[in-house]
């Protein structure tokens, strides 16, 4: 799996990952679980993705309180699907020209290594 990670949510906000190590680490796994970040995301090949929640075993107080919330850590996992390098292209196109880093005419010009290279700089802290 390559970097960038782009991942499409519900309402179509895009987030930008650098690579798994700051998605697993910046992802929340209240967030992952309530879908937030979409069913997948891409890698920088169009291959498909998936933010996933691995719960913990409860603790003492987990076994002994077994009403609080279950915690978890976010995984990243590649998909047995048909990589979708177009539908990644598409969505950095229009991420793209709706915060006007590059222009419409420019941007459909732009290879999807051009793309996924230049998504690195919305990759967040």
């Amino acid at each position: 799996m390559r970097g960038p990670l782009i991942f499409r949510g519900p309402g179509g906000d895009v987030d930008v990952f650098r690579d798994a190590p700051h998605a697993t680490s910046y992802a929340e796994a209240i967030d992952v679980a309530n879908g937030e970040y979409g069913e997948h995301g891409w890698d920088a090949d169009g291959r498909l993705v998936a933010l996933v929640v691995r719960l913990d075993e409860p603790g003492f107080l987990g076994r002994l309180f077994p009403c609080f919330v279950p915690t978890g850590v976010v995984e990243i996992r590649q998909l047995d699907e048909a990589p979708q390098p177009e539908v990644l292209r598409r969505i950095l196109r229009e991420l793209f020209v709706e915060h006007d880093i590059v222009d419409a005419e420019s941007v459909k010009l732009m290879t999807l290594e051009e793309l996924t290279t230049r998504s690195k700089r919305l990759a967040g802290p």
